[in-house]
């Protein structure tokens, strides 16, 4: 079998099996009653309308928001391979941390999966100082880049998204 077959097959096996698993998912899908956040929404993307939504008006810190526009700013400028060293700063945040030591050294990777995954505030901090040499001036960057991307209500004050004014479910549907 050539390679360009086998690559079909093997497609059409992953495209089956994803079928098949989110089948099962839905079929086990939590209520509203069990779902434990304290705001969400769910919106029809091709009508716009809302089909589910608890505390839609809620104001939030908009931590973990904050920190996906963390690591694209970063990775407009840094490679993932670069490595980063942890100023006294990073260290200190809190209150959500993976624990990094001033003066220690880590790739760009690694923290943005620490930022990412873990939503650890001395990563993105570090990843901050790394990029804009400040916080202040990596948070102007992501405000720039907000605006490129034609996100005219968003404003971001930090690489962490905490503290702050919050943003709600809905307006991070409809506006973000």
């Amino acid at each position: 079998m050539d390679g360009l077959k086998r690559k079909s097959i093997t497609r059409k096996g992953i495209l089956l099996f994803l079928s098949a698993a989110c089948s099962v998912l839905l079929a086990g899908v939590v209520s509203a009653d069990d779902l434990h956040s304290r705001a969400a929404i769910v919106v029809e993307a091709s009508t716009g309308r809302v089909l589910y939504g608890k505390n839609p008006n809620l104001r939030l810190p908009p931590a973990s928001t904050t920190k996906l526009m963390t690591a694209m700013v970063t990775l407009d400028r840094l490679d993932v391979n670069d490595v980063v060293t942890i100023s006294e700063k990073a260290a200190n945040v809190s209150p959500i941390k993976a624990h990094f030591r001033a003066g220690e050294k880590v790739t760009v990777k690694t923290l943005l999966y620490a930022a990412l995954l873990r939503s650890a505030n001395d990563a993105a901090v570090a990843l901050a100082e790394a990029v804009g040499g400040t916080e202040d001036k990596f948070a102007e960057m992501m405000n720039q880049k907000v605006l490129a991307l034609g996100m005219s209500d968003t404003k971001f004050i930090n690489a962490t998204g905490l503290p702050g004014t919050g943003s709600t479910a809905l307006f991070m549907i409809f506006h973000g």
